[in-house]
């Protein structure tokens, strides 16, 4: 992740970040957290039905397969959701700029519309980072704030142990 993104994030409450003598601990938002972690552990049971079927000969439940499509979804609404309560938005807006996000990114990688294995293997993910960055940028509107006068005093404030991004004002 790079520094503007993740000071982006560190601004909006998702980071809190506290020092010691030894390491640099992260906290993330507990809404956030449930929601990462729900959604990895439904993934990891829809690895395990597939597992069972490829390795093991075993039918595939179709209930399970809903039944677990709708616990992802429902981890995924939970992240939507806390993403729209950090910037102050609604949930169909955070939907909305993720779909434009990843049209933007296809678009920039594969050039002339159509998929290609070529396009897919070789492609410039900085590149594709900037032009997501922009939608990003817009949706937040907090292009501004990624300037190095912000970064030092976020800096210095989390070298003090003083920084809670409660404390940040609009």
């Amino acid at each position: 992740m790079n520094e503007k993104v993740f000071l982006g994030l560190f601004e909006k409450g998702l980071y809190t970040m506290q020092r010691t003598e030894t390491s640099v601990t992260h906290h993330v938002n507990q809404r956030i957290q449930h929601a990462i972690l729900g959604l990895c552990n439904e993934s990891g049971e829809l690895l395990e039905a597939l597992k069972a079927r490829i390795y093991y000969d075993k039918q595939f439940d179709l209930v399970n397969l809903f039944e677990e499509a709708g616990d992802m979804w429902w981890y995924y609404m939970l992240l939507v959701d806390e993403m729209a309560n950090l910037l102050q938005t609604t949930p169909l807006d955070i939907f909305k700029h993720i779909i434009d996000m990843n049209r933007v990114k296809l678009n920039h990688r594969y050039k002339d519309g159509e998929y290609s294995e070529e396009q897919a293997r070789v492609r410039d993910k900085d590149a594709e980072h900037k032009a997501m960055q922009k939608v990003v940028w817009d949706l937040t509107g907090r292009k501004d704030r990624f300037n190095e006068e912000k970064r030092k005093e976020i800096k210095t404030k989390v070298k003090k142990k003083r920084y809670r991004p409660e404390d940040e004002t609009e």
